[in-house]
């Protein structure tokens, strides 16, 4: 377990993790049930140790808003391969509708 010290998050939603220079997790403040958020946080930042809790203080903020509006992003994942961020909102039919950053 760790805690985002400074993290203020309104609806938990997804994480990732992977390897770039270093063990990475990618966390997701993105849910919106009401479709009504303009902008979500991600948060990155440095694998710490799993079998501590941990204070994590350095992590980069990314602001996140769609182009088309507010989406209710389910889940996140990393494409290392391609560099991005794919983001899978879920539509009010119940479809994915899946984003690439």
């Amino acid at each position: 377990r760790c805690h985002l010290l400074g993290a203020d998050a309104s609806d938990w939603e997804d994480m990732a993790c992977f390897h770039d220079i270093a063990p990475r997790i990618l966390v997701a403040d993105c849910g919106d049930n009401n479709v009504r958020r303009t902008s979500f946080n991600l948060y990155l930042f440095d694998e710490p140790d799993p079998n501590e809790f941990t204070d994590v203080s350095d992590y980069q903020t990314i602001r996140v808003s769609y182009s088309d509006g507010p989406q209710n992003c389910e889940a996140i994942a990393v494409d290392m391969t391609r560099r991005q961020i794919i983001m899978v909102a879920a539509t009010a039919s119940g479809d994915a509708a899946y984003a690439r950053n």
